[in-house]
């Protein structure tokens, strides 16, 4: 009987621990190159002493806030497994934004931001599953403002990344959701739910998977995953106070048009799978009347784009997918502030831009093949 092997454990100390790839030179067996969350590393001494190659734009980003300070205007990012990230969009400085500029308020997986439209010192950010806080950027104090439910009631199911908002009609005012919807009206400091349940309330570990249902100690992973049956969108419109619209992990899109006090449910998505995820819903910033929807089935092996927009509250639903192209994931939508009819898509392949409400969509990152290059004749010419 052969004897276990033994083993080492490689040093991690400056090296990200959340690790993805491994190569090892056949060569050698002491030069390591290691994937992780903060990008690669290399190793010449088998793990003792590691380079990172800091150069690489790998970074994952899961939502931006920008604020509306003057002359330039900051940027509040959350990254995976990078903290959260908050810098200016420009400086001043001959050389441009520098590294120094920037800093991290909050580590850990950086997720939902916001920033007070009138005070840009004042940020919101949070880590997975609800862990929501309030930051002074001014003096670096954070609070932890996350809602809990009051005794006897149910614990609270919140997304890996949970859905947060400032209401475009009172900036105190926040909204953030669990498997309901919270409401604070003195920036986090308290909290009352305004609604119920607005998911399906189903139980993930009673639900068939892969042909079966799956024991609890099955799954790979417990505790570093998104609860399910969580809300995962939340917006108020711009035009009417009040008209509140989320969206959830499995499926379902609601509706309340006086400020939570009841809901509705809004009509199916067409030819959408059940159970797929709502990725964004986005009150239409000109018409109180009108709002748009994105939804995500690539977890049932559907990567088709969905896409739609609803002219009188969810009820009834258009889809604007247009001439996008096949197995293009949307994550997120937006209507611009000036023009009604110019949309924008976040998609797994680039940023898409609609002149026509929806009709025509153009990747705003590729050239088509006959463009010509910036700086050209050519490109001289056409001007």
């Amino acid at each position: 009987m052969l004897a276990p092997a033994s083993t080492i454990s490689v040093p991690d100390a400056k090296r990200h621990s959340d690790n993805h790839a491994l190569w090892i030179d056949p060569d050698d067996g002491g030069h390591l190159i290691a994937g992780t969350d903060a990008g690669l590393y290399e190793t010449f001494d088998e793990g003792t002493n590691w380079r990172h190659f800091p150069n690489l734009p790998v970074s994952q980003f899961y939502k931006v806030a920008l604020s509306n300070a003057e002359p330039f205007y900051d940027i509040l990012g959350g990254a995976q497994d990078l903290g959260t990230l908050h810098g200016p969009a420009r400086t001043l400085n001959s050389e441009g934004v520098r590294n120094r500029d920037w800093y991290v308020p909050m580590g850990a997986d950086g997720y939902g931001v916001a920033i007070d439209p009138e005070d840009a010192g004042t940020l919101y950010l949070m880590t997975q599953e609800g862990n929501l806080s309030r930051t002074d950027r001014r003096s670096d104090e954070s609070l932890s403002i996350r809602p809990l439910p009051v005794t006897g009631e149910s614990p609270e199911r919140w997304n890996w990344d949970s859905p947060i908002l400032i209401s475009p009609h009172d900036r105190r005012r926040l909204y953030f959701g669990s498997q309901r919807l919270w409401r604070s009206d003195d920036r986090g400091d308290s909290w009352t739910t305004v609604s119920g349940d607005l998911t399906r309330h189903r139980d993930r570990y009673e639900m068939e998977l892969m042909g079966r249902v799956w024991s609890v100690d099955s799954l790979y992973d417990n505790g570093a995953m998104s609860k399910y049956a969580t809300l995962t969108a939340v917006s108020e419109s711009p035009v009417a106070e009040g008209v509140l619209y989320v969206g959830s992990d499995d499926g379902l899109v609601q509706v309340s048009d006086d400020g939570g006090a009841g809901w509705r449910l809004a009509g199916a998505l067409p030819q959408v799978p059940e159970l797929s995820f709502i990725n964004d819903v986005e009150a239409s910033q000109h018409d109180a009347d009108v709002v748009f929807a994105v939804a995500d089935a690539h977890k049932t092996g559907d990567y088709g784009p969905y896409v739609f927009a609803s002219a009188d509250r969810g009820r009834s639903w258009e889809s604007i997918v247009g001439d996008l192209p096949d197995e293009t994931i949307v994550w997120a939508i937006q209507q611009d502030h000036v023009v009604p009819s110019l949309l924008f898509l976040a998609t797994e392949y680039g940023i898409y831009v609609s002149m026509n409400g929806g009709d025509k969509w153009t990747n705003a990152q590729r050239r088509r093949s006959d463009d010509p290059v910036p700086g050209s004749q050519a490109a001289s010419a056409r001007r």
